[in-house]
């Protein structure tokens, strides 16, 4: 029943999912990653603001935009969601 909707869309389709899975996978990779960088996030609450010279506490505090990345991913959008409810 859906297929039709894709049949003239694939390779936009194709792109889509390709951007979504690599999404998921950066995540993953960053999830994995995030215990590492305990110490660089304990120090950004010290001070906000060392993510401009220190490359690991920018890197510890990209976890919000990450984390707001995936919640899109999976439509918890508050401006979209009233469109899918």
């Amino acid at each position: 029943m859906t297929t039709h909707l894709f049949e003239d869309n694939k390779e936009e389709l194709d792109m889509a999912t390709l951007y979504i899975k690599a999404t998921i996978r950066l995540i993953v990779k960053f999830l994995e990653l995030i215990p590492t960088f305990a110490k660089s996030f304990d120090e950004a609450y010290v001070e906000p603001e060392l993510y401009l010279i220190d490359e690991n506490v920018a890197i510890a505090m990209c976890c919000y935009e990450l984390m707001h990345l995936l919640q899109n991913a999976f439509g918890k959008n508050f401006r979209a969601l009233k469109f899918f409810c």
